[in-house]
């Protein structure tokens, strides 16, 4: 077999690598002929010195020594079963994390557990257990993910937001909860929106620590990318007039832009966003975008918090969390740049062969009847082969994990394909010290595989199958997050949307939206249902309790925003939305100039595109998903029953953790009409709340009747809490 050698790069030939496959091919044949031959090498290929007199010539000697050569077979097999599996694995860009490591973070592993759903399966979504997620390539970074879950429960977190960039830049993606407190960063002299878009940030409200610069001032005498070059400079320099003023044609003025857009652009996506100025630029146009950064070389995601504006902390390897056709305009610079993940596919040949085809067995003469030992060792290896398999299973089922066996002969082509590693064609990269592009996929998609090549099984460069509904009880199953595909999404026609703030109240039509594998087919059916404890007639915006929500008060329970909002001290800008339905909580919200994202699934219902067609922004993510922001970005989360969540107490506390961990300091938790089933749940949750050490504002238990009219009073709690500054 020869080389073959691969021109790859943009079309100047700027990178030349030749790819050797016949080596890897090759080494992968000696074993797997080693693996199935061993009794024929060790028949014609051992030495009587080393083995002493040959025992099959002294029929009545002591067979030990015959126990000691099948011992010494069975030692090289199991070595070359191991060797073999790991090539397969390296070929075909897949590790899996052994979770039974001595040297693996407790909280890791307990992290990882899969939780069984106290009452059996969900009616609603058919799953029977909680599956955490966490990226399926943190084997490669197995000792940092280990120093990343190593720390005090309940303590202060390590300073280690630089380690955890690594890891999601490794391709180990989402990083797992964590049950410590997030360092906080006092920040006095927030303003509200529109003056925060471009007063200057202070050096001391972000975390400088892990980076070369210590002040913004530094920053801004670097290049740090071709969209960032004094880009933190919000007074004099080119980002005071970018996209207000062009400087050739290649610049397009933004008013331009969205003249074409024709009234309809109200929501926006920007990817590698720098600072935010384009964010900004769309904010004074009454346009929400959310910007796609990491923190390389300078502290984006908490530049772009201060100025009120949204980070969304991921890497491009990550399939984007929204749902299909959310947004009216998706703007991308430079940090698109995915070169190193096209430039470097190659293909792979799988070598197959059957015994049947190499020699006879070796040990089968006339005059040396050994046929019989031959068997009998052949059983034997089967059975331990059978009892290591057996073993294995039982070790993932006991610590929750699976492995993804690309191996499999039904697995889609797509999905192999997307999940090979891509060595970067210069090398390694010299800011973030990767050397290769891993992309990222649920670890626990192992129990839904058949589901996972179903939906990873299309016409490339074709239309993509109608199966929201596949993905999104893949997600729910733990398998997130989803692999990209190279297939169109349906598109559904979307006539008649208007801009903010008209659109917030504007009834949205039947046929904008995805009603395929739901049970109903119109808003007036969902209307009629109870959906939820939180969504009893919800999509309904023309009468009804919605209309009322947040601005007026049917018991004492319900908290009226604007008094919530006094108790923020003017510092409310962005805020996070938990089981936010309809997202009538973001947009009440709006009308008072804060930006909130809520995060949905579309159970029972087609919540995200209900929630993009009024100009909101729906994150498409299970609470399994360790939420993809920042550090104490958000100035307000608001959670509702949604919160909830069944399976352990420490499923709970994982979340609450991780919600602590992108409030920031001083910032609001308001946890609205939550739920309490019994005093005992009661007592647990606020034990747990008391743990974070949040001053109680306002803190309200009361009793109200079933919102879906059994008459039965029912218990909730009530609650604006704040946080506080941990040192």
């Amino acid at each position: 077999m020869g080389s073959v050698s691969l021109k790859i790069g943009d079309g100047t030939a700027r990178f030349k690598r030749a790819t050797l496959c016949s080596s890897a091919v090759n080494i992968l044949m000696l074993f797997s002929v080693i693996t199935t031959n061993l009794f024929a090498l060790y028949a014609f290929t051992f030495s009587p010195k080393q083995h002493l007199d040959n025992p099959f010539h002294h029929p009545h000697r002591n067979i030990s020594l015959i126990s000691q050569h099948v011992s010494l077979i069975i030692k090289e097999i199991d070595s070359s079963q191991r060797k073999l599996a790991q090539m397969e694995k390296e070929l075909l860009g897949y590790d899996t994390l052994d979770l039974s490591r001595p040297n693996l973070a407790a909280e890791l592993k307990l992290f990882l557990q899969h939780d069984q759903l106290p009452l059996g399966k969900d009616s609603r979504t058919g799953i029977t257990e909680m599956v955490a997620s966490v990226g399926h390539s943190c084997e490669k970074s197995a000792d940092l993910l280990s120093q990343y879950t190593s720390y005090k429960v309940s303590g202060p977190c390590p300073d280690d937001w630089s380690l955890a960039q690594k890891l999601i830049l490794k391709g180990c993606e989402p990083l797992p909860r964590r049950r410590c407190f997030a360092k906080t960063v006092p920040k006095p002299g927030l303003t509200s929106l529109p003056v925060s878009l471009w007063k200057p940030v202070s050096d001391k409200i972000v975390t400088w620590s892990g980076l070369g610069c210590k002040n913004f001032n530094c920053l801004n005498s670097k290049k740090l990318s071709r969209d960032c070059v004094g880009c933190f400079n919000l007074t004099n320099g080119y980002e005071t007039q970018k996209y207000v003023k062009a400087r050739s044609k290649n610049d397009f003025v933004m008013d331009d832009v969205l003249a074409l857009g024709s009234g309809g652009i109200r929501i926006g996506f920007d990817i590698g966003g720098g600072s935010g100025n384009f964010a900004a630029r769309m904010a004074e146009r009454n346009v929400i975008v959310i910007t796609n950064t990491l923190n390389v070389d300078a502290p984006h995601s908490e530049f772009i918090a201060a100025r009120g504006l949204f980070p969304l902390f991921l890497s491009l390897d990550h399939r984007f969390p929204f749902y299909d056709n959310v947004f009216d305009l998706v703007h991308a610079t430079s940090g698109l740049d995915v070169e190193v993940i096209t430039t470097n596919l190659f293909a792979l040949y799988a070598f197959t062969f059957s015994p049947k085809q190499h020699l006879d067995n070796p040990f089968h003469h006339p005059h040396r009847n050994i046929s019989l030992i031959s068997q009998h060792v052949s059983l034997i290896i089967k059975e331990i082969d059978s009892s290591q398999r057996k073993l294995a299973q039982m070790e993932k089922e006991l610590l929750g994990y699976d492995t993804l066996d690309l191996s499999r002969p039904n697995l889609a082509a797509e999905l192999k394909l997307f999940l090979q590693h891509d060595q970067l064609p210069l090398g390694k990269d010299s800011r973030t010290g990767i050397t290769e592009m891993v992309a990222s996929v649920g670890h626990s998609c192992e129990k839904s595989a058949d589901l996972l090549s179903q939906y990873t099984s299309y016409k490339v460069s074709g239309p993509c199958p109608d199966d929201w509904s596949l993905a999104q009880k893949l997600i729910l199953k733990g398998c997130e997050p989803l692999p990209r595909r190279r297939c169109f999404a349906k598109t559904v026609p979307k006539p008649g949307l208007t801009s903010l703030p008209v659109s917030l109240w504007k009834p949205v039509s039947d046929k904008i939206v995805t009603w395929s594998g739901l049970g109903c087919k119109n808003f007036n059916c969902l209307n009629s249902k109870k959906l939820s404890r939180d969504c009893v007639g919800c999509f309904n915006l023309t009468n009804g309790y919605e209309t009322q929500k947040y601005v007026k008060a049917r018991s004492k329970n319900d908290f009226v925003m604007d008094d919530v909002l006094a108790l923020g001290s003017g510092g409310i800008r962005i805020g996070f939305d938990i089981g936010g339905g309809s997202g009538t909580f973001a947009a009440r919200m709006a009308e008072r100039n804060v930006t909130v994202i809520t995060n949905t699934l579309n159970v029972d219902a087609p919540h995200s595109e209900f929630i993009a067609a009024r100009g909101l922004f729906p994150l498409f993510l299970s609470l399994d998903h360790r939420f993809p922001f920042y550090d104490n970005v958000f100035d307000l989360v608001h959670a509702t029953s949604g919160l909830d969540v069944e399976g352990k107490p420490e499923k709970l506390e994982f979340l609450m953790f991780d919600l602590d961990r992108i409030l920031r300091a001083g910032g609001l938790f308001w946890l609205d009409n939550f739920y309490c089933s019994d005093d005992e749940k009661k007592r647990a949750l606020t034990r747990l709340i008391e743990r974070f050490g949040y001053k109680k504002l306002k803190w309200v238990v009361g009793e109200k009747t079933d919102a879906a009219g059994s008459g039965k009073p029912q218990a909730y709690l009530s609650a604006i809490l704040q946080k506080p500054v941990r040192i």
